[in-house]
C-alpha cells in the first residue's frame, strides 16, 4: 500500500483530489491543510511518504522550501506540484519547483487522467526493492532510497547529482548523451549544457579517488567505466 499526503486546503479542490487519488490507488492518504501540519507528519514518520502532492494555495516561499527539505532529507520520496492558480507567472513557478527537487508539475485545469497516470509514473518509481543496487568499482547507488555508498561510506549526493549517476551507472560501458540527461532530468526545462558540466564536476569531486569512473565523451557526453 502506498503513502501518500496531500496539502491543499480548498475544500472543494481537497474533495475532487482525495475522490480521485483513492478511486485510482491502493494507498493511505494523509491530509494536510498547512506546510507546518505536513512537515511535523513528515518528521513524525521519519519521512516514510511514496509520494507528496503540494499546491500553490499557499506562500510559494514555504513551498519551495518545503520541496527543498524533503528531497534533502528524503530523496525516495517523489514530489508532485500542482498550479492551482490562472496566473502569468506559473511557468516560473513550475521552473522553481522544479529546481528545487520536485518531480512532477502539472498546471489546472488538468485532465483526470493525466493525474493519474503522472501519480502512476512516480509511485511506480518506488517499487524497485529498497535492498537492490547498482555496483561498479565498489560504488553502490540504491535507486529507491536515493543514496549512494563506497565502501560503506555514505556519498553526498544531492538528487540530480544522484540522479545523473544513476543514469550513467543504467548505462554502463554506454554513451549517455546530454540530451539523454536532459530528457531523464529535466523534461520540462532545456538547461545549459555549463549546467550539466556543473552537475558532472560535483558528481566526481564527491567520487574522490573513484571519480575516473565517470568518463567525458567530448562533443557527446558522458559514460561509466569500470576502472
Amino acid at each position: 500500500m502506498h503513502q501518500i499526503s496531500l496539502l491543499t486546503k480548498k475544500p472543494i479542490l481537497t474533495k475532487s483530489l482525495v475522490k480521485l487519488i483513492k478511486q485510482s490507488f491502493d494507498c493511505k492518504l494523509s491530509l494536510k491543510n498547512s506546510p507546518d501540519q505536513l512537515t511535523i507528519a513528515l518528521e513524525q514518520s521519519k519521512y516514510r511518504f511514496d509520494a507528496i502532492i503540494l499546491t500553490d494555495e499557499f506562500e510559494l516561499k514555504l513551498i519551495f522550501k518545503l520541496v527543498k527539505k524533503i528531497n534533502f532529507q528524503a530523496r525516495s520520496t517523489r514530489v508532485f506540484f500542482l498550479l492551482t492558480k490562472v496566473s502569468n507567472l506559473n511557468l516560473q513557478n513550475k521552473i522553481q519547483a522544479l529546481s528545487f527537487g520536485a518531480d512532477e508539475c502539472l498546471e489546472f485545469p488538468f485532465d483526470n487522467q493525466e493525474f493519474k497516470l503522472r501519480l502512476q509514473k512516480l509511485l511506480f518509481m518506488q517499487k524497485i526493492s529498497p535492498e537492490f543496487f547498482l555496483e561498479i568499482n565498489g560504488v553502490k547507488l540504491y535507486p529507491h532510497k536515493g543514496i549512494a555508498t563506497d565502501q560503506n561510506r555514505l556519498l553526498d549526493f544531492r538528487k540530480r547529482e544522484f540522479q545523473i549517476l544513476l543514469l550513467l551507472f543504467e548505462h554502463q560501458g554506454g554513451l549517455v548523451t546530454r540530451e539523454m540527461i536532459i530528457d531523464r532530468i529535466w523534461p520540462d526545462e532545456v538547461p545549459l549544457f555549463d549546467t550539466i558540466d556543473s552537475y558532472v564536476f560535483r558528481i566526481r569531486k564527491i567520487l574522490g579517488r573513484k571519480k575516473k569512473i565517470v568518463k567525458t565523451v567530448h562533443g557527446f557526453g558522458y559514460m561509466i567505466i569500470n576502472k
